[in-house]
């Protein structure tokens, strides 16, 4: 019978967690739960629950669409074609270009930074991150 020295451990649990010796050890007691192992009922709650959910996501741009086309396609494209609106929309495009990719960048630097580290102000950064879940960016008083 061969017994697993600290070196065998070290190796195992490098090839574990892809090689990097990051995680854990490896335990062979850890039970893998996998998203199979819920019961039926558990699965088809959550996933109707999910489907009724991304059911209601179009209404707001269906509804859009429909106001914007209440008085005629003719109405619309002249409301659309008027220099004013197209300047509108071109610097909206402009700052989504702008934002986008900045938010990507910003947004992925964060949650790494507050999944992997501890560090000081690490609680304000998450508040930072959750505060537009909590506050309405369109409140009105």
């Amino acid at each position: 019978m061969h017994s697993i020295t600290r070196s065998d451990e070290a190796e195992l649990s490098s090839v574990m967690v892809g090689g990097s010796g990051w995680g854990p050890p490896y335990d062979s007691t850890v039970v893998d739960l996998r998203a199979t192992a819920d019961p039926a009922w558990a699965r088809t709650l959550i996933l109707g629950a999910t489907l009724v959910f991304m059911g209601f996501v179009p209404l707001p741009l269906a509804t859009v669409f429909i106001e914007a086309l209440a008085q005629g396609v003719r109405v619309y494209l002249a409301a659309v074609t008027n220099p004013e609106a197209r300047s509108a929309i071109r610097l909206t495009l402009l700052v989504a270009s702008i934002a986008v990719p900045l938010n990507v960048i910003f947004g992925l630097a964060g949650a790494w930074a507050v999944t992997r580290f501890d560090f000081r102000g690490k609680n304000i950064l998450n508040a930072l991150i959750d505060l537009p879940f909590a506050v309405s960016p369109s409140s009105r008083e």
